[in-house]
């Protein structure tokens, strides 16, 4: 279920409401309800159970399978506010006689929830209510994803926007065996949200996951970008040549991912994931494209196919000038520019963290009525790379589509769906490529959100694991575990992947006894003796992020791509001090407006963004909100990264800053065997297979120190020029003189020699 609310201006609620007529191609049962903030209030009055405490000691079973009557509205139809709205009131709220959707407090009426809360514990309520799993079971878990959370009561309940307070209130409301896992990854937060629950199941942690995404407007969001002049007056027209900016939306979109073949109806997979970072600018996508074509190649070579098999790409396509070329050039690298593809920025508008799962539902929903819709508005092509974008919707023919997402800091997001390929297959004919069909192979969907009952009682997101034929590591509890800061030798056998990874460096930063936080962080900042001029702008906790990776990378970078090596973070406060500023900034209202030099800082995940652009960091980088630095999640999460082949090294670990008090503790966990110069020259055949298109080969049968040119490989100078991009894109080495380069490209052993000794580090 979606629930779309407001979309911040008339014109765009007056576009949604005509998307009737726009997408007559949708059945009836058009997959997304809108609910005003009036009659969300209304609807909770109407039931005070929502709000209502389950009494303690009774968790339930599993939920009884809603009758067709009861969720038969559960997707209205946009084109009519008002027939929206009266069809989404019972499925959205109907808990009634289903533990698992029943609330889990004591007795709190129901102003006792905020309008978010009550968004999100309805949206996802009625997924839980109809899939007929608890989240009570320890099998299971809940993953939110919101860029801002519950921002707008920062002017008034300050303490409502901790974001570790919205994961205890969904918890508790549906009696969750585990704490739910909170990511906050910007406008990426969705995506992600859905390719880390996927890997979650995979890992044989648990059975099915619930995936939520959430925002809402305020002024908070409002004037942040409006202050970096982002937002069009009109219409957002993603890659047309008189795009002038986003339109901002606000939405709840909820979705559960399973292992369970019985609770899939299409069998759609969630087949492959990828999480990558520009390591460009915390504010401004990357020119080149390559941090979003990293993130495409890895959803891509994880589900186990190639381009030529994507028939359906929806893209992030905001309709500012700089991301839609940026995507442009990403799918240009990846091959996908004459592939059908949509954005749905102009029917939902930018709904930030929620846009990702809405998003994706959607394309589930296009993949599996072989429909492209249209991108409202579009006229002219306005990208250097012209995708295949039409304003009309089309028919296509495929079993496979990318979704994509891209947002500040720097972060990239890809995810591939796939559904079983022909038209009498069904879930439980799919297997997964190179494996049995044994229990960690599927990751399948019990609940298309946006769809009505009576279309079908549920659509399947699931997921092969189609990549390396590697078992997946077993992932850490959210809500227990040693200290995240922890030291400990992960071997193979602990993950049962043939992968080792260990510690190589960690760095504390703990609060200093007596001097001020500006004052101590100067004279760290100072020791490094590494100037940087953009470091004074950076707010206080990106600058305790960044002396600490400073410190713990001195004189040693990780020998890998900087596509490998990630970035892992958590804290308690998320970014709540940068917050206080810009709420403070709002609330003066001297007629200035925002800055955008500070509310670009409102995201956690900016502190990510400054490390990897430092380091030139560009494999993943997430962030996740724990109350405490308890948990050993992130530990987990970072060693399974490796142990899983997307990583070969993971910056990660805790940094908190709050109203002055702050603390860091952060550890670079490496691939055992990682700066090996075997390990280096398997990379560089891999690389050059790739960057070559030599598909036709192994690595394995490329000498190592046999000849590339002449009667060796049989390259020639075009290949030459390849392998020279290939040194500066993967090493950050550029040759100034093309003459050096032939006796450098003798061999893979005279590349890997000359990579070792004259890498950046």
């Amino acid at each position: 279920m979606v629930s779309a609310l407001g979309f911040g201006t008339e014109e765009n609620m007056t576009a949604v409401r005509a998307m009737k007529s726009s997408l007559a191609s949708w059945h009836d049962s058009t997959p997304v309800c809108l609910i005003d903030r009036k009659r969300l209030g209304a609807l909770a009055a109407e039931r005070p159970g929502l709000a209502a405490e389950r009494p303690a000691g009774k968790t339930g079973a599993a939920a009884a399978e809603p009758a067709p009557e009861q969720t038969a509205g559960a997707a209205a139809n946009p084109a009519a506010a008002g027939q929206t709205a009266e069809a989404a009131a019972g499925p959205a709220w109907e808990t009634t006689g289903s533990p698992a959707g029943s609330p889990a407090g004591a007795g709190q009426p129901p102003a006792e929830y905020t309008c978010m809360e009550r968004l999100v514990l309805a949206t996802l309520g009625g997924v839980v209510a109809r899939s007929g799993v608890t989240p009570a079971d320890k099998r299971v878990l809940i993953v939110l994803a919101t860029t801002k959370g519950e921002i707008g009561s920062l002017g008034s309940a300050p303490e409502r926007c901790d974001l570790n307070r919205t994961a205890e209130v969904v918890g508790r409301h549906f009696g969750a065996a585990h704490r739910p896992l909170l990511i906050s990854n910007a406008c990426i937060s969705g995506v992600s949200a859905i390719v880390i629950a996927a890997r979650l199941i995979r890992s044989g942690r648990y059975d099915h996951v619930f995936v939520a995404g959430f925002d809402l407007l305020s002024d908070f969001i409002v004037s942040g970008f409006n202050a970096f002049k982002s937002v069009s007056p009109t219409l957002c027209r993603p890659y047309d040549a008189a795009r002038d900016g986003l339109t901002l939306g606000e939405a709840c979109g909820a979705v559960l991912l399973t292992r369970d073949r019985r609770l899939s109806a299409t069998g759609v997979s969630v087949a492959g994931g990828g999480i990558s970072n520009d390591a460009n600018h915390i504010s401004a996508p990357s020119r080149t494209g390559d941090g979003l074509w990293y993130a495409i190649r890895a959803a891509l070579a994880e589900a186990g196919i190639g381009a030529g098999e994507i028939g359906l790409v929806n893209t992030h396509g905001t309709a500012t000038v700089y991301n839609d070329e940026m995507e442009s050039r990403a799918l240009h690298l990846a091959g996908l520019c004459g592939v059908p593809c949509n954005s749905l920025k102009p029917y939902f508008g930018h709904t930030l963290g929620a846009s990702g799962v809405i998003e994706s539902i959607v394309t589930v929903r296009e993949l599996c009525e072989g429909t492209c819709f249209g991108v409202k508005g579009y006229a002219e092509c306005g990208v250097p790379y012209p995708p295949d974008v039409s304003a009309a919707h089309r028919k296509i023919r495929t079993d496979a589509a990318l979704k994509t997402a891209s947002g500040f800091g720097g972060c990239n997001a890809a995810v591939v769906f796939r559904r079983a390929a022909g038209p009498d297959a069904t879930p439980g004919n799919e297997t997964a490529t190179g494996q049995g069909s044994g229990p960690n192979t599927d990751v399948q969907g019990g609940n298309d959100c946006l769809e009505a009952a009576r279309a079908r009682s549920g659509t399947a997101m699931s997921a092969n694991d189609r990549a390396r034929g590697k078992n997946a590591v077993g992932h850490g509890n959210p809500d227990t575990g040693e200290k995240a800061g922890g030291h400990a030798e992960t071997g193979t056998g602990r993950h049962g992947s043939g992968i080792g990874c260990h510690d190589t460096a960690h760095v504390v930063i703990a609060q200093h006894p007596s001097l001020p936080f500006d004052a101590f962080i100067r004279e760290r900042y100072r020791a490094l003796a590494d100037p940087n001029m953009k470091f004074s702008k950076m707010d206080d906790l990106c600058k305790l992020a960044y002396v600490a990776s400073c410190e713990l990378l001195s004189g040693h970078r990780p020998d890998c791509p900087a596509e490998r090596i990630g970035v892992v973070m958590a804290n308690r406060s998320a970014s709540l001090d940068s917050d206080r500023r810009h709420q403070a900034i709002i609330d003066a209202g001297d007629g200035c407006g925002a800055s955008p030099a500070v509310f670009v800082y409102t995201l956690p995940n900016i502190m990510l963004g400054q490390v990897a652009i430092k380091h030139g960091l560009k494999g993943e980088s997430t962030f996740f909100a724990f109350p405490d630095k308890s948990s050993n999640f992130i530990r987990e999460y970072a060693a399974s990264l490796i142990a899983e082949g997307r990583m070969d090294a993971v910056l990660w670990g805790w940094c908190e800053f709050d109203g002055g008090s702050y603390d860091c503790e952060l550890t670079l966990t490496e691939k055992t065997g990682q700066n090996t110069m075997e390990d280096l020259e398997l990379q560089l055949k891999q690389q050059i297979i790739e960057a070559l298109n030599l598909e036709e080969i192994t690595a394995d049968e490329i000498a190592t120190d046999a000849p590339l040119f002449g009667d060796g490989l049989g390259l020639d100078s075009i290949d030459a020029l390849e392998i020279t991009l290939l040194l500066e894109k993967h090493y950050g080495i550029r040759l100034a003189n093309p003459a050096q380069a032939k006796p450098i490209f003798y061999s893979v052993a005279t590349l890997a020699d000359y990579i070792r000794k004259n890498r950046p580090q």
